[in-house]
């Protein structure tokens, strides 16, 4: 790039001292006319060469490595919005539970663990319930409504006394 400015700078200067040497040769007449439009033009094409030399993969790889970036942009903003699906849905799931055991008459808090299924989807994957003195019968009044409510088998159920 720095060489195709400094090869500009000397085309154009060169072409300037060659323009002027010859405007000073021909003295006012039709002919001074015509070499002032042919040095104009020479002016053009010292500019113009030196960009016709310019090669594109420079200006390819800028955009690949710009391209490079917005795709990493992309991909961890579409990360973020699945954490933030995540959540949403576990928080949701969660307070879901909470109210159905407290209309059973059982105060606990619960926890979920969300995972991705193999159709790319989110499932919950454990289901972890806090209860102070749950009774056996408590229990299994929340293991079978986290079974049967959200489809959590009691072995990814986690019932634990605090």
């Amino acid at each position: 790039m720095i060489e195709m400015v400094r090869q500009m700078i000397v085309s154009v200067t060169a072409a300037a001292v060659f323009s002027t040497v010859m405007l000073l040769i021909v003295q006012k007449s039709a002919l001074h006319e015509v070499i002032r439009l042919a040095t104009g033009m020479l002016m053009i094409l010292a500019l113009l060469l030196p960009l016709s030399r310019l090669t594109l993969p420079s200006f390819s790889r800028a955009f690949a490595a710009e391209r490079a970036q917005a795709e990493r942009q992309t991909e961890e903003a579409k990360q973020k919005n699945e954490q933030i699906a995540y959540s949403s849905i576990g928080g949701a799931v969660s307070q879901y539970i909470e109210k159905q055991a407290g209309e059973l008459g059982i105060k606990c808090t619960v926890r979920t663990e969300m995972e991705q299924g193999t159709d790319g989807t989110w499932v919950i994957g454990r289901v972890r319930i806090r209860g102070k003195g749950l009774t056996g019968v408590q229990r299994q009044q929340l293991a079978a409504l986290v079974e049967k409510e959200c489809g959590v088998p009691p072995a990814r159920q986690d019932l634990v006394e605090g």
